[in-house]
């Protein structure tokens, strides 16, 4: 008959891979999070580009507008002013 401070092999069995299962996955979830925060600061960073040439479009076309109406009242204004 065993001791009561033994414990049964298939206990022990069952800890220890439960305990190697947590420990080889580990670097496999850093990797993850990794990947993760790249992809989105990446993410990120192509809607950061996408406002900016949206922003730079409008401005240009401000721009063009206001050199067009210029150009047009030329022959328009006042000699006296």
């Amino acid at each position: 008959m065993s001791s009561p401070r033994e414990v049964d092999e298939q206990i022990t069995d069952g800890v220890t891979q439960t305990n190697t299962t947590v420990i080889g996955t580990a670097p496999a979830m850093g990797t993850m999070q990794s990947y993760l925060a790249q992809a989105q600061a990446q993410g990120i960073l192509f809607a950061n580009m996408v406002n900016e040439q949206q922003q730079l479009a409008v401005a240009s076309l401000a721009t063009t507008m206001e050199c067009t109406r210029n150009t047009l009242s030329v022959g328009n204004r006042d000699p006296k002013s």
